[in-house]
């Protein structure tokens, strides 16, 4: 079943460019953070956001950015909602996985 959700595809792509691109220090929680608000705004029509489970990969895969994130910002609504999401890492990895499959990011 191939999806046609640009924006999410979009999306999906920046996160993985961040996880491989940034250090899990820092000076990247800026970027991530920025990330979390515009992935929040992203339109989809077919599929709901995968909220959860981009915030157990951020959680698994840069886990000082997601504790700075946590703990900084927990006066922001949305960060401090996304950061308490509880999503087991091999659940939401292979949920993201079929995503990116059916939206063509990933082939097989």
């Amino acid at each position: 079943m191939e999806l046609t959700e640009p924006e999410l595809k979009e999306a999906l792509q920046r996160m993985d460019s961040l996880i491989v691109t940034l250090p899990d220090k820092r000076e990247s929680v800026t970027e991530f953070k920025d990330f979390i608000i515009h992935f929040l705004r992203t339109n989809t029509t077919k599929v709901s956001l995968p909220i959860s489970e981009v915030a157990a990969v951020l959680k698994n895969k840069k886990p000082t950015v997601f504790s700075i994130l946590k703990n900084e910002f927990s006066n922001n609504l949305v960060i401090n909602v996304v950061t308490h999401v509880d999503l087991e890492y091999k659940v939401a990895s292979k949920k993201l996985y079929h995503l990116k499959l059916n939206l063509g990011i990933i082939n097989r």
